[in-house]
């Protein structure tokens, strides 16, 4: 293996660990997560969890397949199976016929689920709110325009 620079010591491997902008939008990631979580079970969704979430938070408003949902989570469809089955049984979701393919059923919001929508949505607001007074409106926007830039990078 060549390497153009001098053989990192183990501390600085664990310095660009710890600081890395891949950690750290995951750290940024998991704070905003847990945030919003706590807030919606201080809402009444008390057994909603960040694994729930990430089925919530990709069901397209009209239903999505269970499978475009594993995918869209990037999870497996049994996990993905295993979550609709928890949110069924908290009255969040509800399975009903794909009308494009009879063999396929597609999952939807339940009232209780819509109730979570708006709450949810209060609460991307509020952590919103939050960032923006911490950062400062200017460069609040300067950030979500980096993280927008950085995930068409990405995804291209």
């Amino acid at each position: 293996m060549l390497m153009d620079e001098a053989t990192p010591t183990s501390d600085e491997i664990a310095q660009v660990r710890e600081t890395h902008i891949g950690r750290l939008l995951q750290q940024a990631e998991r704070a905003y997560r847990g945030e919003a979580v706590r807030r919606l079970q201080q809402r009444g969704h008390q057994q909603v969890t960040l694994a729930h979430v990430a089925l919530l938070s990709h069901l397209d408003l009209a239903g999505t397949r269970l499978t475009v949902l594993a995918e869209r989570a990037g999870i497996t469809k049994q996990s993905m199976r295993q979550l609709a089955i928890e949110l069924k049984a908290l009255g969040y979701l509800v399975r009903s016929d794909d009308p494009t393919d009879q063999r396929a059923g597609l999952l939807k919001f339940t009232d209780a689920g819509w109730r979570f929508l708006q709450d949810a949505n209060i609460i991307k607001h509020e952590l919103e709110t939050l960032y923006r007074e911490e950062l400062g409106d200017e460069d609040f926007q300067r950030f979500r325009a980096a993280l927008m830039k950085i995930t068409h990078i990405t995804e291209g």
